[in-house]
């Protein structure tokens, strides 16, 4: 019985222990000077066929997948600091300047139904899609950008 209490807290004590490595090694949040001062980098130009390209690599049933664009605008986002780590943050978070799209995607589930309008969020820098969201961390991001039907 003791080893097992030894060995759970030994698990506890790595996990926080990993937590709070993550936590201290991220930046802070930029100030509303640091994010004027910014550098976003160029907007992305074919954003919709990258976009696309991620949904039919990564969903289910991409063959019948409606997607609706919004427009480029200017945002930051918090990315890990080392994407390759088996899980995102374990070395904390940097703040990137660059594009964001929002939009809306509907697509179809494994018996050809349509699952709904969702709303997507993309990030890009230099042209480069680094991170994509969708559901509730979308609604979040995309708080008074989203597109314009």
């Amino acid at each position: 019985m003791k080893k097992i209490i030894y060995m759970l807290s030994l698990l506890a004590f790595f996990t926080v222990g990993c937590g709070i490595y993550g936590m201290t090694k991220s930046d802070p949040k930029p100030t509303q000077a640091q994010i004027s001062s910014a550098d976003f980098g160029s907007p992305p130009e074919n954003y919709q066929e990258k976009v696309k390209a991620y949904f039919q690599a990564n969903l289910v049933n991409p063959v019948g997948m409606i997607l609706e664009f919004g427009q480029p605008h200017k945002a930051w986002a918090r990315l890990p600091k080392d994407p390759t780590a088996k899980f995102a943050g374990t070395y904390g978070y940097k703040n990137v300047f660059g594009w964001a799209v929002c939009g809306y995607m509907n697509t179809q589930n494994r018996f050809g139904g349509y699952t709904g309008r969702d709303m997507f969020w993309s990030f890009f820098r230099d042209g480069e899609l680094l991170s994509i969201n969708y559901g509730t961390p979308a609604w979040d991001s995309c708080r008074g950008n989203e597109p314009k039907l």
